[in-house]
């Protein structure tokens, strides 16, 4: 069921490692997974980015709520929404 989902899907830790992904199909123009796993996401994604899905991880931490947020990243010169 994952695997159909059209967005990337990460597992972050508290502290932004990247721990898993499920890819979708344009993921690979931009980074492939031995690239993504084991680093931060500060560090792969452009800062605004970055910051919004880290503050998002930290208040589902801190609340215990799901946190939703949408995001736009331009690949190879395509807009993708998130």
């Amino acid at each position: 069921i994952m695997q159909s989902i059209p967005d990337l899907l990460l597992r972050i830790r508290s502290d932004g490692i990247c721990l898993d992904m499920v890819e979708s199909d344009w993921v690979e123009e931009i980074r492939s997974r031995e690239e993504v796993i084991g680093n931060n996401i500060l560090d792969l994604l452009p800062s605004a980015l970055g910051l919004q899905r880290l503050e998002a991880i930290q208040k589902a931490l801190q609340t215990g709520n799901i946190q939703m947020y949408e995001q736009q990243l331009e690949v190879n010169g395509v807009i993708h929404d998130e």
